[in-house]
């Protein structure tokens, strides 16, 4: 896609920007291209971080459903925990059956993100307060310190915008937030 656009119109530096799984392709492919020069990843796969849990637990403790679900064994943070273990303790396959669902905790995703910062590419990161995947505004410095590297990353925390950005307010402030990053270049 890039070389077409490059070719079609002598395009020749990219900032590819992405929501959800569509930021965890733009980290991984972005830092094997030197073209890129920019990322926009708008709520990334992060993993769960000590003050992740810690956070996730709190928030969930102040609800009785999820007491309810913990005693029933429907609990999705006691699957998350456990599926954490799981990964940390199993050996490391790396790059056998790479998907983006076991990307979550791999260390391709860490070097991806590595790359990147050591390549100069500048990311702008955008969190919305729906994601039950982020609980505070510092966690992907927490998940991937490699990616402050340099100095080129900006995060962002939008706690009053759903994962969709449905909404036009919410659609005019990530305007707003990447207009923002391009000119601070």
């Amino acid at each position: 896609m890039l070389d077409s656009l490059e070719k079609n119109h002598q395009v020749k530096r990219f900032i590819l920007v992405g929501l959800c799984s569509g930021a965890d392709h733009a980290v991984l492919y972005g830092h094997t291209d030197p073209r890129v020069v920019g990322l926009v990843l708008m709520d990334p796969t992060l993993p769960p971080t000590l003050r992740y849990y810690l956070y996730y637990v709190i928030q969930r403790l102040r609800n009785v459903r999820n007491w309810i679900s913990v005693a029933t064994g429907r609990s999705g943070l006691v699957r998350l925990m456990s599926t954490h273990l799981l990964n940390s303790v199993r050996p490391n396959t790396e790059l056998d059956g790479l998907t983006l669902q076991n990307l979550r905790f791999s260390s391709y995703l860490v070097r991806s993100y590595r790359g990147a910062a050591a390549q100069g590419v500048r990311m702008l990161s955008v969190f919305t307060s729906v994601s039950v995947r982020h609980t505070y505004k510092q966690q992907m410095l927490d998940a991937f310190p490699e990616a402050s590297a340099g100095g080129k990353l900006r995060l962002e925390f939008l706690p009053e915008t759903d994962h969709l950005f449905s909404g036009e307010r919410e659609r005019a402030r990530l305007r707003e937030v990447i207009s923002d990053w391009l000119e601070s270049r």
